[in-house]
């Protein structure tokens, strides 16, 4: 879930066009405006995450390191599928592919930083550099995949 909050795939949702003038915060937004939501923003949101710069799976967890429930606070303000009736329908499918992804790879590989090569730094923070059009995209990097042994 901390990968998801951290590096949002897709910064920016929700695209619409609203169907009437709205005034928001003193500002007035005519009709046909298009305007959407700024997901970069909220899961980066120094008022509802505590140092959200930083890599913490931690947040998500309990006392007893059991996953948060869906209904709490810190659960709700996870919006990297979007929220409400507009979340995205496929997220249960992106999440159960993103773990089979993973753990396949887990299962297969023992996985080592590379000989000779410069890693990227633990305290990795995300810049404008990492933006590619509306898509963020890690910087490249190099790693060993060693094939294990069948068990």
């Amino acid at each position: 879930i901390e990968s998801l909050r951290l590096i949002s795939q897709v910064p920016f949702g929700g695209f619409r066009i609203i169907s009437s003038d709205i005034e928001f915060e003193g500002m007035i937004l005519p009709k046909n405006s298009l305007i959407f939501q700024n997901n970069f923003a909220i899961l980066h949101d120094e008022k509802v995450w505590e140092e959200p710069w930083i890599f913490k799976p931690e947040r998500f967890l309990d006392t007893e390191r059991q996953l948060l429930p869906a209904d709490h606070p810190i659960r709700k303000n996870m919006i990297a599928f979007g929220f409400g009736v507009r979340a995205c329908p496929g997220e249960m499918f992106a999440r159960s592919r993103i773990f089979l992804f993973i753990t396949s790879i887990l299962q297969r590989y023992d996985i080592s930083p590379p000989v000779n090569e410069k890693l990227i730094p633990a305290d990795f923070q995300v810049h404008d550099e990492n933006f590619q059009g509306l898509v963020l995209q890690t910087p490249d990097f190099k790693c060993r995949l060693n094939r294990r042994e069948r068990v």
